[in-house]
């Protein structure tokens, strides 16, 4: 038969607009031609020979057409996204019927993927205007394709449904066959729909018979559009290894004829059949409507055998050792709840032992104090989080210790809204995944930055920290880990401990969050040995500690944790081993909040910026008209009353600095300070670089020490430096020089210095006191005489998350200390920091070699050094002369004389570990006393190792009027230790244990 031309190009424009029908759907395909250009905000442009839809955020595109029947339709679109998820809104106009649809990103703006949302569209017959609205950037719409659904095949249940036989299935689900029989294989992402009748009203339960390839599959289930709570499933040996699991129990179904979908979120998903089966569980005589209080009585009616007695007006309930109670509780909502459990409760004298099942799967337990009396009740928060399925819940409640009594139990909702979203998600040891930051590193720092997002985040401390392969070690998943984590995560973990191999002692993130209510989700991994890691923040987390059991193989698990940011700073976050013995595995973090609005753009300060040596007009103004490093005190001077930052371009080359700079301006308050720091375009900007004329690498003797950076005089107030790198400076990067307040240094890193922070006064004043003083996230590499030395009166010091290491860089007319405080310094905090390899290598005047961890002399007071680790260094680890000195959980090892006391301390959960002599006179020794005063040290908790024979652990011999006090702890040693060189001075009590480590 011979067609026209033109009757040919009339039917492939009636293909490509509109519709055609085949035997049994009608396919519509909506493109740049069927766009209502009047109510359409997003752009047309040409790709290639054809045309796209650009999306801004909140733009939109209204489409006409033509639907030859009242019928539902599947939706499909072709898209590209340049890195960002889609979040989208479609509406029929028509009906006023509106659907979100959260689709996957893609690589670039080039790479189109076709997404099948998980939902039909309703069209009736004859026109419709349908529109698609972006929520965020960066969206590409090449078509939106709708096929009409047709009814092909209806189970009629109970029954095995072959998963073949489906209803509909998407683009990326196949049928294959495996031997005599066949399944579906599913993609990421992926649906197959099954038409389902039920003949009476019933509740089944739901089985699926499936193999997944080593992976956790993660599945949505809905019927008629309604979600249905799925139970997790386990990953099978292989692909053919197929094994049948319930996945939802109790579905109450009515005498009708419905639509059961299975949406796949994982790939790698082998389906045979979905069993249908009644229930047979018997409904409980009580059932108790949450959230709310219930009385402790009301529980099932299957339980025997538990005691009730009145207490006055109510009844309570005793549980006697290994006795379980459970209760049947409804979530009326057709939605999970989010709960809290608080128990009022008392136990006579005895510690309760509890375990909490909520169906079948054991939930954490808060620790609960005993009571002083069965009549002492207290109303304790027991469970920090517990999940609700819609409909009907069992909760067990097991005791394993005697005389547990209680009243009632209490349901209460979280704090927070349930509709959190992610604000930030970071892959711990792994790379850019989906949504996830990776958190991979250089120059031992990681830095964040979404200027579009106004969001950043910068983590400091893990350089050394050894990234642990799990892809292939059977990792198990514990019930905490939800079907919307992404699991890969888990593959890999950053691991860290308390030694010196890592570059300060735990994790540390800062982020740039608003005031208000987050959730915080910690992703990590137990392991054979039980750790205890410490948890540290910022805010109003109520929590000082996550207890990690020990599990047969590696667990994946999730600490979800609500707190409330109130503060206008960033929200600090570390966590730390608890001691030694324990490691952290840490995946992965997240922090949610109730929608993306909480972070928003806010006010910017006003902003100048710096080059090398200037560019353009040389104003300052912008970066194309940036003033030169020299002009920093004038730039300061125009921000002294209204605060505001100064930016280095790190783009420019090096700042080759050959004379020192004066400041002498700063804030006008601490609430409006100048900040000067690197200007960061995005997470690939590098830190602005500073150079001075110090030999480099350094050579002993050398007679090209260096100069110092910045001499800071009366006036330099409220100044932050930030995200900066120093190369090659003398005594002072930072040289305070005459009495100034409020100066923070954080973010920076240096390497080959004299010092970073000098304090030595300049001209005709009498001290150069410091006031409010904080060193955060620092990396100090390379120096012959330290990080920092404090004198005068400076007071109010914060030394947070150091990495000080001399570079055992050495000077035969000098030795280094990493933190020297000196004079009449006062009110000192050291923490989170490692102090190592202050070596000495030979003195004129004495034999003895010099080089401690942290100095402070005898007239400094009230120093607090928290979580720090001082190491391989060739005098003390920690050399302390001061008074009001209190050490917790601290590490000392590989040092001569790895804790030195010449004042009253005192010392809790310290650790201490094989003392090295790096040369010099002296005996090495893990505690020490010196000096001629009478005082007292008491240790509480100490954990020592000692491999060596006849070792010194104690000794009190060089100072006649010490003592010192053992108080606990466990002492590793071989053979027999010198446990004392002046006994009876030393007192050990009976709680201290003593190890023998000969096999």
């Amino acid at each position: 038969m011979k067609i026209e031309k033109t009757h040919y190009l009339l039917f492939l424009l009636l293909v490509s607009f509109y519709s055609f029908a085949t035997e049994d759907q009608t396919i519509l395909n909506l493109n740049t031609n069927n766009v209502q250009s009047e109510n359409t905000t997003a752009t047309i442009h040409t790709r290639g020979s054809g045309k796209e839809l650009r999306f801004k955020k909140n733009s939109m595109a209204t489409f006409l057409v033509n639907s030859p029947e009242d019928a539902q339709y599947e939706v499909s679109i072709n898209y590209s996204s340049k890195s960002y998820a889609p979040s989208l809104e479609l509406t029929n106009k028509s009906l006023q019927i509106t659907k979100h649809i959260t689709a996957l990103e893609t690589k670039g703006h080039g790479n189109f993927k076709t997404h099948v949302t998980s939902f039909p569209i309703q069209l009736k017959k004859g026109s419709n205007k349908i529109e698609i609205a972006s929520l965020r950037h960066n969206f590409y719409l090449k078509k939106i394709v709708l096929k009409s659904k047709k009814l092909e095949i209806i189970h009629t249940i109970p029954k095995k449904i072959n998963s073949w036989e489906v209803d509909f299935k998407s683009d990326n689900v196949n049928k294959a066959a495996r031997g005599s029989s066949f399944e579906l294989r599913f993609g990421k992402g992926s649906r197959s729909s099954y038409k389902i009748e039920n003949l009476d009203d019933n509740n089944y339960d739901l089985k699926v018979t499936y193999s997944s390839k080593k992976s956790i599959p993660k599945l949505n289930l809905t019927i008629d559009n309604e979600i249905i709570p799925v139970q997790k499933l386990e990953a099978t040996s292989g692909h053919g290894s197929f094994k049948t699991m319930t996945i939802a129990r109790n579905v109450n179904l009515k005498k009708a004829v419905s639509s059961l979908s299975l949406d796949v979120l994982s790939n790698n998903f082998y389906l045979r059949s979905i069993t249908f089966d009644k229930s047979t569980t018997d409904l409980p005589e009580i059932t108790n409507i949450v959230p709310g209080s219930i009385a402790s009585k009301d529980f099932s009616s299957k339980n025997t055998g538990i005691v009730l007695k009145e207490r006055g007006s109510a009844k309570e309930v005793q549980l006697k050792k290994n006795q379980a109670i459970e209760y049947i509780i409804d979530n009326p909502l057709k939605e999970k709840a989010y709960l809290q459990l608080k128990i009022d409760y008392s136990s006579a004298r005895t510690t309760p032992d509890l375990n909490i099942n909520l169906n079948d799967l054991d939930i954490e337990v808060n620790s609960l104090e005993k009571t002083s009396s069965h009549g002492n009740y207290q109303k304790k928060l027991v469970v920090q989080e517990m999940t609700l399925n819609p409909g009907l819940n069992t909760l067990k409640i097991t005791s394993f210790a005697h005389n547990f009594y209680f009243k009632t139990l209490h349901f209460e909702k979280l704090s927070l809204n349930d509709n959190f979203t992610p604000i930030y998600q970071v892959n711990s040891g792994g790379l850019d995944h989906g949504t996830w930051s990776g958190d991979s590193q250089k120059d031992n720092e990681y830095i964040f930055t979404n200027n579009e997002l106004n969001k950043y985040f910068y983590k400091f401390g893990s350089n050394d920290s050894q990234i642990i392969d799990l892809s292939d070690k059977g990792l198990t998943f514990d019930h905490s880990v939800t079907n919307d984590t992404e699991i890969e995560i888990f593959n890999k973990v950053i691991q860290d401990k308390l030694s010196e191999h890592h570059s300060a002692p735990g994790l540390h993130y800062n982020f740039k969050l608003l005031k208000g209510k987050y959730l915080l989700k910690l992703h990590l991994v137990s392991s054979v040995n039980s750790s205890k890691v410490r948890f540290k923040s910022n805010t109003n987390i109520d929590l000082t500690s996550i207890e990690l059991s020990s599990t047969e193989k590696y667990k994946a698990l999730t600490k979800t944790i609500s707190f409330e940011h109130t503060k206008n700073e960033e929200f600090e976050l570390s966590l730390l081993p608890f001691s030694s013995q324990d490691q952290i595995l840490l995946a992965g973090l997240e922090i949610l909040g109730v929608s993306d609005s909480q972070i928003v753009e806010t006010p910017q300060p006003k902003k100048y910026y710096i080059s090398p040596r200037g560019t353009g007009t040389k104003s300052g103004d912008s970066p194309k008209n940036s003033k030169s490093i020299k002009d920093l005190n004038t730039l300061i001077g125009r921000l002294s009353t209204t605060g505001g930052e100064i930016l280095l371009l790190p783009n420019k080359g090096k700042y080759e600095i050959n004379s020192s700079i004066n400041i002498r301006n700063g804030g006008i308050s601490k609430e409006k300070p100048v900040v000067i720091k690197t200007y960061r375009i995005n997470n690939n900007s590098a830190k602005a670089t500073l150079k001075g004329t110090r030999k480099a690498p350094w050579v002993q003797n050398s007679s090209s020490t260096g100069k110092e950076f910045l001499r800071l005089m009366s006036g330099a107030n409220n100044l932050i430096f930030e995200d900066l790198q120093f190369e090659n400076f003398g005594n002072g990067i930072f040289r305070i020089a005459q009495p100034i307040s409020n100066l923070t240094i954080k973010n920076i890193r240096a390497t080959n210095f004299t010092r970073l922070v000098e304090n030595y006064k300049s001209g005709s004043v009498s001290n150069a006191s410091v006031n409010g003083l904080t060193l955060k996230n620092i990396e100090a590499i390379g120096y012959t005489r330290g990080v920092i030395r404090l004198k005068y009166s400076s007071t109010n010091i914060t030394i947070k998350n150091l990495l000080g290491d001399s570079d055992k860089q050495l000077d035969s007319e000098s030795f280094p200390m990493g933190i020297a405080i000196d004079d009449y310094a006062s009110n000192i905090t050291i923490e989170n920091s490692l102090l190592k390899n202050h070596r000495q290598v030979r003195s004129k005047s004495s034999l003895y070699f010099n080089g401690d961890g942290i100095a402070t002399e005898s007239k400094v007071s009230n120093v607090k050094i928290i979580d720090t680790v001082s190491t391989n260094n060739s005098d003390g680890g920690f050399d302390l002369k001061s008074t009001q000195t209190t050490l917790l959980r601290t590490l000392a090892s590989n040092n001569k004389r790895n804790y030195r006391f010449w004042n009253p301390a005192e010392a809790n959960d310290i650790t201490s570990i094989s003392p090295k002599k790096h040369g010099g006179s002296g005996n090495k020794v893990h505690f020490g006393t010196y000096g001629s005063r009478n005082f007292k040290i008491l240790i509480e908790n100490v954990y020592i190792y000692e491999p060596e024979s006849r070792s010194r652990l104690f000794s009190v011999g060089e100072n006649k009027g010490s003592s010192m006090k053992v108080e606990g702890g466990k002492i590793y040693t071989i053979d027999e230790p010198d446990i004392t060189d002046s006994h009876p001075r030393v007192e050990i009590s009976e709680k201290t244990q003593f190890i023998n480590l000969t096999p």
